[in-house]
């Protein structure tokens, strides 16, 4: 818990969401990534979330959002700066379906046409990102368009698992 409120104080969950040092949580097995998203939730936010006050949820949200609008925004490395909001968007639809009550959160709507802005705006540098998920070897599910292949099968599965808004603008689907 002390990790996440020191992260609010300073306001920096950009760095924390992107693995950053001194945020970085290392991934492990075969595949590489930039940071290990999945732990990053288990390990501190959803523990932050079970225990934090009303107040401390409601900045968490309100800098988890503000967060992934600045990632949006950002054009150093547009490929790590996705696939870094996409990472997080799985583990919160994750979340939600778990455990419901977070509901409260953030506009997804919103947030979601700047994705898909953004998804445009990169297309054709997400399609010759072969990181990560976007490897060749894993054509079976990023289809061999790379990152933006990665970016349309996970906007699929948080529309029909989760029923979440799309992140990718239709006429890529």
């Amino acid at each position: 818990m002390d990790r996440i409120i020191y992260i609010l104080n300073t306001h920096q969950m950009v760095s924390f969401l992107m693995g950053i040092e001194p945020f970085n949580v290392e991934s492990s097995g075969d595949v590489e990534e930039p940071t290990n998203y999945e732990k990053i939730w288990r390990l501190f936010i959803k523990p932050f979330l079970n225990e934090a006050s009303k107040d401390q949820k409601s900045e968490f949200w309100r800098q988890f959002y503000e967060a992934l609008t600045q990632l949006c925004l950002l054009d150093k490395d547009p490929g790590l700066e996705y696939y870094t909001i996409f990472s997080h968007l799985v583990e919160y639809y994750y979340l939600l379906y778990q455990e419901p009550h977070y509901q409260e959160s953030i506009d997804l709507n919103t947030l979601s046409h700047k994705i898909a802005q953004g998804i445009t705006r990169n297309k054709k540098i997400f399609a010759t990102d072969y990181r990560w998920a976007g490897a060749k070897w894993n054509k079976s599910f990023n289809k061999g368009l790379g990152l933006l292949g990665v970016f349309i099968e996970i906007s699929k599965q948080i529309q029909e698992m989760y029923k979440g808004p799309s992140f990718v603008p239709d006429e890529l689907f």
